[in-house]
């Protein structure tokens, strides 16, 4: 999954030699599947099978595939515009990605406020289903009309709202204090790492090979994984290799919009740290839950 100045390095560069790799945008889509044995199974309403982590599969898979159309764009990036459009862009990109995580959080907290919200989701898995492909379809129509206005504000809500969802199934499997502690440490790590990759002259951009060679690691280890019995280590360690690859994500990511994304990619810059923001929450939630097992 889910490039640089010296990351991005490929066969296409930009005028102001920046390469790009979409490749490797693609893969990190595919990277972040945890392991669906991980995490015991819970009965649903209907007979079917319903886990918190049958819902990470999901979730986290289709993260990077819109990355792959982040790095592949044309004309200048934000390094060569004024200081005032660079600023007008960045306003932007986070106020959009603001909007997508109150969103989130909103819808998130009915499962904890409503019981009747709680058991719906439960008792109607395939809605779980639908979620889940829609925001991958949503997504792409969201990049598809991303320069027609209001059609790609429309689109970006109904990805955003349909992620949400998803969001919402995954944490009723967990106790609010668990939730809870996941979502101040979110925050507080994005925070830092975003105000550590805008002043830092250290580019972050350059461990895209090594992010992209660890994100094969996690495909790897979550796969093999399917086939063994629950460990509570090995969903620990899960958790905290996730972690790290996405913590570093949101440093390249920062960077990215800082410095390289064009002036007119806002909604796609944004998704992309939105779902930077979503799988380092998961990774939390899934370390905070194992020790809390513990």
């Amino acid at each position: 999954m889910t490039s640089k100045s010296n990351g991005n390095a490929g066969p296409n560069k930009t005028k102001n030699g920046v390469g790009r790799k979409p490749c490797a945008h693609v893969i990190r889509g595919a990277a972040n599947i945890p392991a669906p044995l991980l995490v015991p199974p819970t009965p649903a309403g209907d007979g079917m099978t319903l886990s918190p982590s049958r819902c990470f599969e999901f979730t986290n898979g289709r993260r990077r595939l819109v990355a792959v159309f982040i790095s592949i764009h044309f004309g200048g990036s934000v390094s060569e515009a004024t200081i005032d459009i660079r600023h007008q862009f960045i306003r932007k990109v986070y106020a959009i990605l603001t909007a997508q995580l109150l969103l989130t959080g909103g819808v998130s907290a009915l499962g904890f406020l409503s019981s009747a919200y709680r058991d719906w989701t439960r008792a109607h898995p395939g809605v779980l289903w639908l979620s889940l492909f829609g925001a991958m379809g949503m997504m792409f129509l969201t990049y598809w009309k991303r320069k027609t206005y209001p059609t790609n504000l429309l689109f970006l809500a109904g990805f955003t709202l349909l992620e949400a969802y998803t969001v919402s199934v995954v944490v009723t499997f967990y106790k609010s204090s668990v939730v809870l502690s996941a979502v101040l440490l979110t925050a507080g790590i994005f925070v830092f790492l975003t105000a550590f990759a805008c002043q830092t002259k250290y580019d972050f951009t350059s461990w895209m090979p090594y992010l992209f060679g660890a994100l094969w690691g996690l495909v790897l280890f979550g796969f093999v994984a399917v086939f063994l019995p629950y460990n509570s280590t090995a969903d620990l360690i899960y958790g905290g290799l996730a972690a790290l690859i996405f913590s570093g994500y949101i440093l390249v990511d920062t960077q990215l919009i800082m410095r390289h994304h064009h002036v007119e990619e806002e909604i796609a810059a944004a998704i992309s740290l939105y779902l930077d923001i979503i799988n380092l929450f998961l990774a939390i939630l899934r370390i905070l839950n194992n020790q809390s097992q513990n």
